[in-house]
């Protein structure tokens, strides 16, 4: 709390965001999914708060529960992949399993097994066997199919960073600075988009653990750490968020997955 209060406005926009419907996975390889549910919580918790104001809150048959029931009634019968924002596709999720939770209960209605039920129908191509966990490119495949827009961006790549054996080490520190640069500034687009990371546990210092995703929270300018909203339970004594310096965090982040042989990096979710 105390970097928390010294960090930029603009910089924790996205812990004010995510950090009340934090939750940590439960299963052993529920990183994603359990990820990708702490975003759609989020979305339909502020929801509930604007529709509040919305439906006026009043009581009587025709209240706020039943302007819920008409939009999920309403999503039913739209396809996911024609969601136009992450409300309506955790409205969506929570519709295709039968949930008809009023509008104050709902953002507490979406976890990790909701979200992998789910994206097992929608994108069996994005879902590996159990027991292994998914890509980068497999978690947008599974937030698209969710009906959430998007994007996928390597830490290394044609298009950014610098790596192989003949790269010089002054050209590694301006990708690192350009990397880390776009990354925060995806961050400051909280509450608009969302930013879940993919990195290396190990290489991030969270030793013996490999492959991870988790919601990155926050920016303290001065130290030059990213807050990381860790769902992994048996890190940071369980309690979730961690500070990590930029220059560990990038190595993480920059981290080939043997999986793709690409490297690993981070996914930005349309919130709005």
């Amino acid at each position: 709390q105390a970097m928390l209060s010294k960090c930029a406005e603009t910089d924790c926009k996205a812990y004010e965001r995510l950090w009340p419907h934090y939750e940590p996975q439960r299963g052993l390889t529920m990183c994603g999914p359990a990820s990708v549910a702490v975003v759609m919580r989020a979305a339909l918790g502020e929801g509930a708060e604007m529709g509040s104001h919305a439906h006026g809150g009043g009581g009587g048959s025709s209240g706020s529960a039943g302007n819920s029931e008409t939009d999920t009634a309403t999503l039913e019968g739209r396809r996911p992949g024609s969601m136009k924002t992450m409300r309506h596709a955790a409205w969506a999720l929570l519709a295709s399993s039968g949930q008809r939770p009023s509008e104050r209960c709902a953002s507490t209605a979406v976890d990790e097994e909701l979200v992998l039920t789910r994206q097992t129908a929608l994108a069996p191509a994005a879902v590996k066997a159990p027991g292994v966990g998914v890509t980068l490119d497999g978690l947008a495949g599974i937030l698209r199919s969710l009906g959430v827009a998007c994007t996928a961006e390597r830490a290394r790549g044609s298009a950014h960073g610098a790596s192989g054996p003949h790269t010089l080490a002054a050209e590694e520190m301006g990708a690192q600075r350009e990397g880390l640069q776009r990354l925060r500034d995806a961050l400051r687009r909280a509450p608009a988009c969302a930013v879940l990371l993919n990195y290396h546990m190990g290489t991030a210092g969270q030793r013996p653990f490999g492959g991870h995703f988790s919601p990155a929270a926050a920016y303290h300018e001065a130290s030059g750490r990213f807050l990381v909203l860790d769902v992994w339970p048996k890190t940071s004594g369980g309690t979730g968020p961690c500070w990590l310096s930029g220059s560990r965090l990038w190595a993480a982040l920059a981290s080939t997955d043997p999986d793709t042989g690409l490297s690993r990096g981070w996914l930005v979710a349309d919130m709005e």
